[in-house]
């Protein structure tokens, strides 16, 4: 009897024993279920912590490309809450221009076809394939004001709570699109800029070749013309000295067999007019020589304080201890390559002229000095006489030109300095002259190569 009352109790133990084993199986999978379910709330959070803070617009679509879902960009853009835009098409949220075409909306009006965002959308939905960076240019009216806005859109299939719908990326590239367009503009603009400049740098060697054609063909000319200029004159020189001859040879006898003071005073006069045709037909022979290039100059290392002393020591005894003193201060040597023969008519002429337009002072001094420099000494004729105004500066070099008062100076031809200026050049020197003003004197500054650093002709 004893064990026949046991079997029922060991069956309710072992009932019950099975009930709590279920009872563990089902409290574990709750306890699964939940922990499932946090971590599902937890991604949904993260998600959706995630979507709100992405720096594009982002918004979730349906299979009918209707709005499930919008981000904090999107809703800034519309100036809306969530809640407004939820069930809408995405033209109507974005203000469309074309969303007004037809009274269903966006997805219904005419342009609606061919709307690249749009398009972008139903294909990803029915091929399920994302598309990444599709550029769409779209006209919104924002605040009544119709607004050209260009979109860089990445849309891809998403399962959302056993529904396929689209995750899209709405990214404003007006800016870019904008200095892109500038940039292209730009790129045209330059591109056409070069090709005026191509075809200005094409019309300017056409302008020079042209032009170097003319030059060459003027200088030619001018050439021509100063080489028949100086055989007119040395033809005319020749032929003027030819009778000038027996005058000057014949005019001092008849004027030593004249007796009347009248008739002498008159050969005189014709004496001194064929001595002055004399020396101006010589001078402009020389001066003719000087300039050519049929002049050639021996060039050799000679003592520019020598020539310099030797010539003031000829012009003191025509001074004759009067009130005007030349004074040479050359203390050294100054070597220098030149045609010694050149650089004594230069200084001579120079000299002279000093001494000319000193005028009849009661004193005054011609001085002269030199410096040596890298290249070139420098020579410097000082001279406290009737000085030079500014505007005859300008042409003391001129052929036959003559400084007030020597302009009716029968002594003087105005070829003085001509001369001088072109055997300076032939001897690669340089000449220069400054006066202050009229009253205040002249100075007269040459140079000469101190070696034969350039061909002497």
């Amino acid at each position: 009897m004893h064990s026949r009352e046991r079997n029922p109790l060991m069956s309710l133990l072992m009932g019950l024993a099975g009930f709590l084993h279920k009872l563990l199986r089902c409290t574990d999978r709750c306890i699964h279920l939940q922990q499932a379910e946090q971590q599902l709330k937890t991604a949904k959070d993260n998600f959706q912590k995630i979507f709100n803070a992405a720096p594009v617009g982002m918004m979730i679509i349906d299979e009918n490309t209707a709005i499930t879902r919008v981000n904090n960009v999107v809703k800034k853009l519309i100036n809306a809450e969530e809640s407004d835009v939820i069930g809408q098409q995405p033209g109507n949220i974005l203000s469309c221009i074309h969303s007004s075409d037809d009274a269903q909306g966006c997805g219904h009006g005419p342009a609606c076809s061919d709307c690249s965002i749009r398009r972008t959308f139903e294909q990803v939905l029915h091929t399920e394939t994302a598309m990444r960076d599709i550029e769409a240019e779209s006209v919104l009216v924002l605040d009544g004001h119709e607004v050209k806005l260009w979109l860089n859109i990445n849309a891809e299939t998403v399962n959302i709570d056993g529904k396929q719908k689209v995750v899209v990326a709405l990214e404003t590239i007006t800016q870019r699109k904008q200095a892109e367009s500038n940039l292209k503009e730009y790129a045209e603009i330059q591109s056409q800029s070069n090709r005026e400049l191509k075809l200005m740098q094409e019309q300017i060697t056409e302008l020079n070749r042209g032009l170097e054609a003319t030059v060459a063909q003027r200088t030619e000319y001018i050439e021509t013309l100063l080489e028949q200029k100086n055989r007119f004159i040395r033809q005319l020189g020749h032929d003027l000295k030819t009778p000038l001859v027996p005058l000057v040879a014949g005019l001092p006898l008849i004027l030593d067999s004249v007796e009347d003071e009248q008739n002498s005073m008159r050969v005189s006069r014709c004496i001194d007019s064929v001595n002055y045709i004399h020396k101006l037909v010589d001078k402009t022979l020389h001066f003719m020589h000087a300039s050519s290039e049929e002049q050639h100059l021996n060039g050799e290392y000679i003592d520019l304080t020598k020539i310099c002393r030797d010539i003031c020591a000829c012009w003191r005894p025509v001074l004759n201890d009067g009130p005007l003193k030349i004074v040479c201060r050359l203390s050294r040597a100054y070597p220098v390559f030149a045609d010694p023969t050149a650089v004594r008519e230069i200084v001579e002429n120079i000299i002279s002229n000093a001494v000319k337009y000193s005028g009849d002072a009661d004193s005054g001094q011609i001085i002269l000095e030199a410096s040596m420099g890298e290249t070139h000494v420098v020579l410097t004729v000082c001279d406290t006489g009737i000085g030079i105004d500014a505007q005859q500066l300008k042409h003391v070099f001129e052929e036959f030109y003559k400084v007030d008062p020597s302009r009716h100076d029968r002594t003087s031809a105005g070829l003085g300095l001509s001369i001088c200026r072109g055997l300076i050049n032939k001897l690669s020197g340089r000449m220069a002259i400054d006066s202050k003003g009229p009253g205040q004197g002249t100075t007269v500054t040459i140079e000469l190569p101190t070696h034969e650093t350039v061909r002497i002709s």
